[in-house]
């Protein structure tokens, strides 16, 4: 006799949980339909590009890029992480950034190689090797100049969906980004300037996508072209008109819109998932059941309420949580910077029961937390690159920093970005001719005076361009 049947009350339980969530879900579902919401992955899905002269991804070297990587990832081979990873760079490895400050700076770049002590050696050793790919880099390049992008990315497949070509696009970005080092390091402004270009396209092309991981792909491009402008900066290797160009090429935007329909995307694909189990009908149980390898039981023998319990809980959860706006409306471009899904998932604990009954929910919904500071940290960084951009092409005109952003020329006015984080301007303050700070007060909401901490969570987010690279953020924080 099974548990369930030899307790009568625990069965009622069930059997109730059965004949109320169906409905629950779908009345979920109609009410976020009028409010122009959906869960159906179809609608979620990427609009068609009626011209492919303006697909990048029709472009026929990246077709045949991405055709490619699917058919590697079926055969299992690498051909092409042998011929595009930086791995296949002599002597390449990755940084260690232990010692770096996070936020501000970034490991030179003879710390990526093993056996070489001098970013001149390092830079020299990429520079070589990039010539075996220019021709390669440029058709990329040039696929990025088109306006739009849809990689036909087939996102009925759910949590079975493979997408090998972002392994691809991350390992040619990783290129992009050291070349782009390498031509800093000599001098070399308009190739570093071309590869940040491309970098911030490609970015814009793969936020196109509602897949997540593409757009953490996409987040991580964002984030080292910034990198790429602010060494830039710091070697004084940018003119004034370089300066204007990357000013007008920073377009955070895409970026923040894409995130949040590729949320909207994980959502439905959740939602469809825990239905279509509910009845039956999905065809791909051991996908889910590799997501969830704490739970012993098959999904099989989960009672068909507990999955729609899971769809409404997830769904709604999300809903509060990342979707909804302080106005009443949904947010649609804005990464939210008040996410505290604990606290959600807490309010539906009354019982140790519902750690089991909503675990599909509780185990998926934290990501979303720590993926969303990795958006909100680039947010902050492009909003910190635009006035560190205009600041510097004043220093090269004046001599100096202005003593405030109000002084800057007028026509090169910095927009009115305020601090996600207080809702106020960021803080600047000239630091002498040659150096200033401008940092939000980061997620602990502390106005630490620009304080520089090694953690996310801690100090404030500064951006100062006279830091050293060895900066000793530790003597630093006890000051």
């Amino acid at each position: 006799m099974s548990e369930s049947s030899s307790n009568p009350r625990r069965s009622l339980v069930i059997r109730l949980i059965i004949v109320i969530a169906a409905p629950l879900v779908m009345a979920h579902i109609e009410n976020l339909q009028t409010r122009g919401e959906s869960l159906r992955i179809a609608d979620k899905e990427p609009d068609p590009i009626p011209d492919p002269g303006e697909n990048f991804a029709e472009a026929d070297f990246i077709r045949d890029l991405v055709s490619k990587a699917r058919e590697e990832a079926l055969t299992g081979t690498e051909k092409l992480r042998s011929k595009y990873s930086p791995n296949a760079i002599p002597g390449y490895k990755p940084p260690d950034t232990s010692k770096s400050v996070r936020f501000m700076t970034v490991s030179p770049i003879h710390m990526s190689f093993s056996e070489l002590e001098t970013d001149e050696e390092a830079a020299t050793v990429i520079r070589s090797f990039m010539k075996s790919l220019e021709e390669d880099l440029k058709e990329i390049e040039n696929a990025t100049l088109r306006p739009h992008s849809n990689l036909l990315i087939e996102y009925s497949e759910g949590y079975s969906l493979g997408l090998p070509e972002g392994t691809v696009f991350h390992d040619i970005a990783k290129l992009l980004h050291l070349r782009a080092r390498a031509s800093i390091h000599f001098g070399e402004s308009e190739q570093a300037l071309d590869d940040i270009h491309t970098l911030l396209l490609l970015t814009k092309h793969l936020s196109a996508e509602t897949s997540l991981i593409f757009q953490l792909i996409g987040n991580l491009f964002y984030g080292q072209a910034i990198g790429e402008i602010r060494e830039g900066i710091q070697k004084q290797t940018w003119n004034s008109a370089q300066l204007e160009a990357l000013n007008v090429a920073l377009n955070f935007q895409p970026l923040s819109r894409g995130f949040m329909s590729s949320l909207r995307m994980e959502r439905a694909i959740f939602a469809e998932t825990m239905v279509q189990l509910a009845q039956g009908e999905y065809p791909q149980i051991q996908e889910v059941e590799n997501l969830i390898p704490d739970v012993e039981i098959p999904i099989t023998l989960i009672p068909k309420g507990v999955l729609y319990e899971n769809a409404l809980a997830h769904s709604e959860i999300l809903q509060i949580c990342l979707f909804d706006s302080e106005e009443g409306g949904d947010r649609v471009n804005q990464v939210p910077f008040d996410i505290d899904i604990d606290k959600e998932i807490n309010a539906r604990m009354s019982s140790r029961v519902d750690r089991i009954r909503y675990v599909f929910s509780f185990i998926s919904l934290p990501v979303y937390e720590g993926i969303a500071v990795r958006f909100q940290r680039v947010q902050v960084l492009n909003d910190h690159a635009k006035p560190a951009i205009l600041l510097e092409i004043h220093a090269q005109e004046q001599g100096s920093y202005p003593s405030t952003l109000q002084d800057l020329r007028p026509g090169r006015e910095v927009l009115n970005a305020t601090d996600p984080f207080t809702g106020l301007p960021y803080v600047y303050e000239q630091l002498g001719r040659s150096d200033f700070k401008l940092y939000s007060v980061g997620p602990n909401r502390i106005d630490e005076k620009g304080l520089i901490k090694h953690d996310y969570d801690d100090g404030d987010w500064v951006w100062r361009p006279d830091l050293p690279e060895d900066f000793d953020y530790k003597a630093y924080r006890e000051r």
